[in-house]
């Protein structure tokens, strides 16, 4: 039997996964902060954190810096050029 080497993958997240994972951040943090996260709070939360998403997907990097510390966008440039 041949051994298969497989190489992996870095992990590419949608923009539905990062809209998923920062509503919940923000349901997590209103929560330690006290406050109430209402259901109907979900929704709009969630649409306003894809839209985020999106529209930095379809950015440059270079669009990003006044936004982003430089440390920050190294990160993100290194990790464009491994793809």
């Amino acid at each position: 039997m041949t051994d298969v080497k497989v190489s992996p993958t870095p992990i590419q997240r949608n923009s539905l996964d990062v809209a998923m994972e920062l509503t919940q951040m923000h349901k997590q943090l209103m929560e330690l902060m006290g406050m109430d996260f209402e259901s109907t709070d979900i929704a709009q939360t969630y649409a306003g954190y894809y839209a985020l998403a999106q529209t930095l997907q379809r950015q440059s990097v270079d669009s990003l810096s006044g936004l982003v510390s430089d440390e920050i966008l190294a990160v993100i440039r290194r990790s464009e050029s491994s793809y």
